[in-house]
């Protein structure tokens, strides 16, 4: 029935080849692959065309000042940041972002949800980081559970996010520093 949503994109997904194709759990249709040839990367071989790294929409753009501050952000309704030493906590390289550029990108639930390296770097850091969020629960006059992420009382759930930090100091395809990919869940 996800092929009469238009914005899943069922027909750029491998397994839509035949009319009896299907996934054998969710998370298989999660992480679907696409289909070959879709999404190319324009300049695979220069690190200074940073590629998206998953099937994303562009939200903002960010100045990292001095300090590592930044104006605030409330990624996924439920998490602000004005640091980014807090958004990257536990990260030896945190500091190695002052006076730079974070971009923030928006992973919908209906794109497939596979992480691509943005750049082409030695891998330094990859961990993730647990915490825990509050989500607002009601049901609405259908009898269905309706929920607003930027509750302060509610229902708890935890909420990952990934660090990786990338170094691109030695690339054959161009110096850019560290760079650090942060995907972040939407609930479990």
């Amino acid at each position: 029935y996800l092929k009469d949503f238009p914005q899943y994109r069922i027909q750029d997904s491998l397994l839509n080849s035949s009319p009896n194709s299907s996934w054998n759990s969710f998370n298989d249709f999660f992480s679907r692959e696409l289909n070959p040839g879709l999404r190319p990367i324009d300049s695979p071989t220069n690190n200074k065309i940073i590629t998206t790294p998953a099937d994303c929409t562009f939200k903002g753009n960010f100045t990292i000042d001095s300090k590592s501050n930044i104006e605030e952000i409330t990624i996924k309704q439920t998490h602000t940041f004005d640091n980014i030493n807090e958004l990257l906590k536990g990260s030896k390289y945190a500091d190695s972002f002052a006076n730079g550029t974070m971009l923030h990108y928006d992973l919908g639930p209906y794109a497939y949800h596979r992480f691509h390296s943005p750049v082409c770097g030695l891998v330094k850091e990859s961990y993730p980081l647990f915490g825990l969020t509050y989500l607002d629960v009601s049901i609405d006059d259908n009898g269905l559970f309706n929920t607003t992420d930027n509750s302060i009382k509610g229902y708890q759930f935890s909420q990952a996010r990934g660090i990786l930090t990338i170094d691109t100091c030695n690339s054959p395809y161009g110096d850019m520093g560290i760079v650090a990919v942060v995907p972040i869940g939407m609930c479990h």
